[in-house]
């Protein structure tokens, strides 16, 4: 399915999105998609 996930830190001034219009029908490899994306790019904020 389509998806997004979008977060922004207004102390450290990262922001961060992750947009996909691939056709998965999987759901849950999607959403492990997105979290593993948004995880990694958390970590980058101090």
């Amino acid at each position: 399915m389509h998806g997004q996930v979008g977060w922004a830190d207004p102390a450290s001034d990262l922001s961060f999105v992750f947009l996909t219009n691939a056709a998965d029908a999987d759901m849950m490899r999607s959403v492990m998609r997105s979290n593993t994306r948004a995880t990694i790019a958390s970590g980058l904020t101090i």
